[in-house]
C-alpha cells in the first residue's frame, strides 16, 4: 500500500501494483488508480477535480506492508 499524507494532514492510500526501477530512480506503479491532485510547483499540489483544493507543504509517500524478499 502507497500511503500519501497531503500537507493539510489528509491521508489516501493506493494498491501498488508494481516497482520498476530506471535509471536510480524508482517508479510505483498504481495500475488504473488516479491519485486525483498533481504537483503544480515545489512543495504545491492542486486537486484535479471539485474541490480544485490546493495545497501548500510537503507531501510525504510510505510504503506500507513491505518486508525483504531473497531470491534463492
Amino acid at each position: 500500500m502507497l500511503g500519501v499524507k497531503h500537507p493539510d494532514h489528509t491521508y489516501t492510500g493506493y494498491k501498488i501494483k508494481g516497482i520498476v526501477e530506471n535509471g536510480g530512480v524508482c517508479i510505483i506503479d498504481i495500475g488504473d488508480a488516479e491519485p486525483g491532485f498533481d504537483f503544480v510547483g515545489a512543495e504545491h499540489t492542486k486537486m484535479m477535480y471539485y474541490p480544485h483544493k490546493e495545497r501548500k507543504g510537503v507531501t510525504e509517500f510510505t510504503i506500507e506492508d513491505t518486508g525483504i524478499v531473497r531470491a534463492e
